[in-house]
């Protein structure tokens, strides 16, 4: 299947670097392969906790090494020049503030494996805080900074090698079940799993634990999740992460993921969304911890169900679907500073917009227009950050 919407951003982004560099940088006035792959594409931007700065990263390709490298940014929240606070030729990844605002933490596979490092917002004071065999995927704080939440590939079946020990160099694989592949991955003896820490004194510690031991499970789902399927309480008590618990046939015709709640001081696991029949995703704690919000599709095996935006309150126990006057997809969702509203992107006439949705009202506020795309947001006490892109510019930041 060709997705349109994909290939009118990949084109998008072709005619803008046509239009920004083919008559000016560049000595030729055509657009070409090379030309496309000179332009840096942004991404991931991420407000500072005082609200001041803008954390986002560039990543630029080197076609003759065939590579690209990503490097963090820091900009004011008014703008002006950008200051590049990492220039390792290892991309930085997975950036994020840490909760007091004071560093900026990241992945890089600077000293060998995927580790987590620390750095000042000028881009001084570079340290290596984790050092987890293996390296991880992904990672994030809890807000009272005392736990490091965190991904990792967790080995659980033998491979080929490991059973017919004779064949020790053998690259083929033995397949017996379904599912096997997923798009361009195949499946292996390994398992995404959810795991924290806890962090002190600039360091994560060795106290680490698997909370999904033994489960031959992914959480995120592969091979496209991230962190941005983990989500921890404010308090620091609850994970909540998303999977799809299923095996074989069952697995690969489903796509009934669920969101589970892992409690860090009993042990204890609860699956959220049980009896929700279709695809769970993107759990996020309200500020002060009294709820969950997440997005859900309804019918099972249904990938382009309409995306919905429910929350739950703990007090109460209730579930109540936020957007079942929009007929639109939900994605990429933020809670309000007050946790009064939940901010998202929302496509509309092969536009990717700005709305709002009061959790008391259920009012619904369209905060862009025009014709371009939002592809992430953060939020800051008075103002959204976005990436934006459209038919004549690449993604940029907009306020």
């Amino acid at each position: 299947k060709i997705n349109r919407k994909i290939m009118q951003k990949k084109l998008s982004i072709v005619l803008a670097g046509a239009l920004l560099f083919g008559h000016s940088a560049f000595s030729e006035n055509k657009l070409t392969p090379e030309l496309m792959w000179k332009l840096g594409r942004v991404s991931e931007p991420q407000v500072s906790p005082s609200g001041s700065q803008v954390l986002y990263g560039v990543t630029y390709y080197d076609v003759k090494e065939n590579k690209g490298n990503r490097d963090l940014y820091v900009i004011s929240i008014n703008g002006g020049a950008p200051l590049k606070i990492t220039t390792t030729p290892k991309s930085e990844n997975n950036a994020v503030w840490r909760p007091d605002g004071k560093k900026i933490a990241y992945l890089s596979s600077e000293t060998g494996s995927s580790q987590i490092w620390e750095i000042n917002p000028d881009g001084t004071g570079k340290v290596q805080v984790s050092n987890i065999e293996g390296g991880l995927d992904g990672f994030n704080y809890s807000a009272d900074m005392k736990k490091i939440v965190f991904i990792q590939s967790v080995k659980l079946d033998k491979t080929i090698n490991e059973l017919y020990p004779d064949l020790p160099l053998t690259q083929g694989k033995i397949i017996d079940d379904l599912m096997y592949r997923h798009w361009d991955s195949w499946e292996d003896d390994s398992y995404s799993h959810v795991f924290f820490a806890t962090y002190s004194d600039g360091k994560m510690n060795n106290d680490v634990k698997d909370i999904m031991k033994g489960e031959r499970f992914d959480a995120p789902l592969q091979p496209m999740g991230g962190m941005e399927q983990i989500a921890i309480s404010p308090d620091g008590k609850i994970i909540a992460y998303t999977s799809k618990k299923l095996s074989g046939k069952a697995y690969a015709t489903s796509t009934n993921s669920d969101i589970y709640l892992y409690n860090i001081e009993t042990g204890a696991t609860v699956n959220l969304t049980e009896g929700m029949k279709g695809y769970d995703n993107e759990p996020s704690f309200s500020p002060d911890g009294s709820k969950i919000s997440w997005l859900s599709m309804e019918t099972d095996g249904y990938e382009s169900d309409k995306n919905r935006l429910f929350v739950y309150e703990f007090a109460t126990k209730k579930k109540t679907e936020l957007t079942s006057q929009l007929d639109q997809n939900v994605g990429s969702t933020q809670w309000s500073k007050d946790g009064k509203s939940i901010f998202f992107i929302s496509g509309v006439k092969a536009t990717e917009q700005i709305y709002s949705v009061d959790l008391k009202s259920g009012n619904l506020k369209q905060y862009t227009k025009g014709d371009h795309d939002y592809t992430a947001i953060s939020l800051t006490g008075n103002a959204i950050v976005g990436t934006k892109m459209s038919i004549s510019l690449p993604t940029e930041l907009f306020k």
